[in-house]
Order: structure tokens, then C-alpha cells, then sequence
């Protein structure tokens, strides 16, 4: 009998052929409590996830690093020339943009927080990563080597530079030991407060519905009910991005050899005001790129108000753009286990548009907040908290699908889980 090396392709189809659709998880213990009585099962990780996570990472990465060096020859060292902009806008902006697509449907990925994480992170950070090189607004030190360019390109974290010798900072065995212990520790912290609120299909404190079925009535705005959902939800997506912040950047770190900068830095309980939380505070790989792709090239033309509120506005099209991406499907062949969702537009763009509105009234007013006297007079724990709740009358908008679309359901298989045993 012949053996046959198996192909790359069939690889990675083995590799994926465990689809994560449903959590068939069994508990490794069972316990009861003694009061209630009610008995309760501890559900390990799917490894499962974690494989097909880890595996497409090193191959993105890979992959961007080759279509870096396409940029640099086409783009960096041509800059200002149609050459650079039809390689920039003519090849590696729609082949992001359309490409994870066509990935995603290739391996037939069905777990939709593996959808979210392969085909919407990297593909548009490489959009602002592109436009900020065809523009010029890079940091400088990034473009020093072709080698250095590639790890900026293909990495979904933020290089930290020796300010002395503008050099990539090398990461220690405690800083990479550091990061792997958070990692761990979030995904204790995620656990349980998936277990959590997942319980109560992530509406802790009762569905509210709107009149409509999606855009918020006045009343529903400013219901109590759906505030307090809301924030709970907020808090959900901080301790999601901190925890998939710390294992980015330890296997960065594991990979290059490089520090990198943390994504997150506790914005729900830590900011001064509504420019303080997105631009210091909230998923700041994102905020980079926005400021370098989206920020400096409107401001170079235009006031430092209109570079805002564009970049709110490519948010929120890079928000709905995700929704497209996660839940793209062929609908008249939608017979799987669970009915494909359609996902109802607009609310990530009326989200990100209130928060324009913030922000604009924070920089009118010229003051540290919107409200300077009487935030200054607040403990720092309530002054943040009154930042993020300026934010909350919209975010179930921009959440309503991803809750009802079961994206955060799809993630409990990654994660150790207390589920209560019938």
C-alpha cells in the first residue's frame, strides 16, 4: 500500500472538521448544594477552539508578513505615486475587506466567536495598517527595516519602541510569564462570569424589549432595566478583549521576541471622561489604528472635530462590516442545526455616532469631562462610572445583535463553565 503525505489543505480541514456549533460539552465533576439542593457540573475548555484559534493566527501571520513586503516595495518606498495608492486601494484594502469571507466558508467555520476572532481582527486592522502607510502616518520607527515592517504589518498588537535607540523592545521571560498568568487568570474571571450571565441568555436584568423590536423607544432608553443590562454587557466585552489581549500579546511575545502593548486598560472603572475612555483606556490596537489610518490622514486636510467624527463613522462601519463577516451565510441552504441570523444594520453606526456626540461636547466645553466642576468632585471609581453610563443609553443597538445572533454563546465552549445539572 502507497502512503500519501497528507496536503496542507486536507490539514487544515482535519484540523477544522470539529465544527463548536453547540456546547456538547459533559461536566468532569458534579456537586450539589446543600441548602437548595441543586446540583451543579464544572465544564472543562474545548481544546478544540483552541487549536483552530492558535493555528489560523501563525498562518494570518505568516501571511500578512509576505503581503508586507509587497507593501513596502509598492507603497513605502513609493509613496505619493499611483503605484502606491493602486496597490494600496486597488489590492490589499478589498482583498481584506472581502478575503476572510471566503476564508471562513473555504474551512467551512461555523463557531461564530472563531468567525469574529479569524476574520475580524487582523484583516481590518491591516485596512488602517495599509492606509496609514499609503498616507504617511506611521510611526517612523516601523518602517526603519523590511523586517520590522513585517511584524507591524502581521501582528494585531502594538510593537513597543526603545524611545533612546527607536528600536523594537525585547520582551522578558517575566513580562511573557506575566502575560500567560492574566491569560489564565481572565479565563477564570470569563468563566465565571459567563457561567453567570449566561444563565440568564445575557439579560441579567430581564429582557426589555423596544417597540419596535430594535431601535430603542424613549422610554426604553432610559429604562432602568435596560441600563443595568447594558452595563453588564459593557463589563462582559472588558473582560472579553482584556482576556484575549493578554493571550495576544504572550504569544506575540512567545513568536517575535518583542514587547507589545496591552490592548486594555481598565476603561469601565478607570475613566476621566468620554475621550479619556476611547482614547486611552478601550481596545487601544484599535484606537492606534483608527488614529493612524483614519485620525491624522482627515487631519491633515481638516479640523481636529471632523477627524473625530470620521473616525467614529469608520468605526461604526467597521462594526457593521463585522456583522456581515460573522454571520454571512448561504440562507437558502440553511439547514444546520441552528437557523442562520440575519442581522438587522444601523445600530453599531447609531452607537458609535452618539459617542461622536460625547466626545464633540467634551472638546466644545474645553473641560476634562462634559460636566468639569462636578466630575472633578467625584471619586475616580464614580466619575468613570458616570462616563460609561453617558454611553449606555444606545449600547444594546450595537449588542443586540451579537446577543441574539448567539456569538457570546458560541464562546462558553472556550472557556471553563458552571452549568446547573437537571
Amino acid at each position: 500500500m502507497i502512503e500519501t503525505t497528507p496536503s496542507a489543505t486536507s490539514m487544515f480541514h482535519r484540523a477544522f472538521s470539529q465544527k463548536l456549533e453547540t456546547d456538547d460539552r459533559s461536566p468532569i465533576v458534579t456537586f450539589e448544594l446543600p441548602i437548595s439542593g441543586d446540583s451543579y457540573g464544572i465544564l472543562l475548555p474545548n481544546v478544540g477552539f483552541w487549536i483552530q484559534l492558535i493555528a489560523t493566527v501563525v498562518v494570518g501571520g505568516v501571511f500578512l508578513s509576505i503581503i508586507s513586503l509587497a507593501m513596502h516595495t509598492f507603497v513605502v518606498e513609493r509613496r505619493n505615486t499611483a503605484t502606491a495608492y493602486l496597490v494600496g486601494w486597488g489590492a490589499v484594502v478589498p482583498a481584506c475587506i472581502l478575503g476572510p469571507i471566503s476564508i471562513l466558508e473555504f474551512l467551512d467555520i461555523r463557531n461564530l466567536m472563531l468567525r469574529f476572532i479569524i476574520g475580524c481582527i487582523l484583516p481590518p486592522i491591516t485596512v488602517y495598517k495599509c492606509i496609514s502607510t499609503m498616507y504617511g502616518t506611521n510611526p517612523k520607527e516601523v518602517e526603519k527595516s523590511k523586517k520590522i515592517f513585517a511584524l507591524f504589518i502581521s501582528s494585531s498588537q502594538e510593537i513597543v519602541f526603545d524611545p533612546r535607540t527607536d528600536e523594537a523592545a525585547k520582551a522578558t521571560f517575566s513580562e511573557v510569564f506575566s502575560h500567560l498568568v492574566k491569560f489564565l487568570q481572565y479565563m477564570m474571571l470569563n468563566g465565571i462570569y459567563f457561567s453567570w450571565i449566561s444563565a440568564y441568555e445575557f439579560h441579567p436584568f430581564g429582557v426589555v424589549a423596544a417597540r419596535d423590536g430594535y431601535i430603542s423607544s424613549p422610554s426604553n432608553i432610559i429604562c432602568l432595566r435596560q441600563l443595568a443590562n447594558n452595563f453588564s454587557i459593557a463589563l462582559l466585552y472588558q473582560l472579553l478583549l482584556t482576556f484575549f489581549g493578554e493571550g495576544l500579546v504572550a504569544i506575540s511575545s512567545i513568536l517575535t521576541g518583542l514587547r507589545f502593548r496591552k490592548m486594555m486598560e481598565n476603561p469601565v472603572f478607570t475613566s476621566a471622561s468620554p475621550s479619556d475612555f476611547w482614547g486611552q483606556k478601550w481596545n487601544l490596537v484599535i484606537h492606534e489604528n483608527l488614529k493612524r489610518g483614519v485620525y491624522k490622514p482627515v487631519r491633515k486636510r481638516f479640523s481636529r472635530n471632523v477627524a473625530m467624527v470620521s473616525s467614529f463613522v469608520a468605526s461604526g462601519i467597521f462594526h457593521e462590516w463585522i456583522l456581515l463577516v460573522i454571520y454571512f451565510r448561504n440562507y437558502s441552504e440553511c439547514q444546520d442545526i441552528r437557523p442562520c441570523y440575519k442581522p438587522v444594520l444601523g445600530g453599531a453606526l447609531s452607537f458609535f455616532a452618539w459617542n461622536a456626540v460625547l466626545v464633540f461636547l467634551e472638546y466644545a466645553t474645553g473641560g476634562v469631562s462634559i460636566m468639569p466642576k462636578f466630575a472633578a468632585a467625584l471619586p475616580r471609581f464614580l466619575r468613570s462610572l458616570l462616563v460609561v453610563f453617558l454611553a449606555l443609553p444606545l449600547a444594546h443597538v450595537f449588542t443586540k445583535p451579537y446577543i441574539d445572533g448567539h456569538l457570546f454563546h458560541d464562546f462558553r465552549v472556550a472557556l471553563p463553565i458552571l452549568v446547573k445539572v437537571s
